[in-house]
């Protein structure tokens, strides 16, 4: 029989991710609308580099790349 429950350690992993993406990132569409698409700025980059650093302080950052491109 197989085991579709997800690792504990993992779980917690997600917990994090959801939250963070619902109580850090998403809260930024507000804040700057309709800018998704544009450089960043002195202002929005002060909102979003210490979020880009949190992810990677964790080890999420760039999942799918190898650690010589920054993964």
């Amino acid at each position: 029989m197989w085991d579709f429950e997800t690792d504990p350690e993992y779980q917690k992993i997600l917990d994090w991710a959801d939250e963070f993406v619902r109580e850090e990132v998403e809260p930024l569409d507000l804040a700057f609308p309709h800018q998704q698409f544009v450089p960043l700025d002195g202002m929005r980059r002060k909102a979003i580099d210490p979020l880009k650093e949190e992810v990677r302080r964790r080890g999420l950052w760039a999942t799918h790349l190898g650690a010589d491109l920054g993964g």
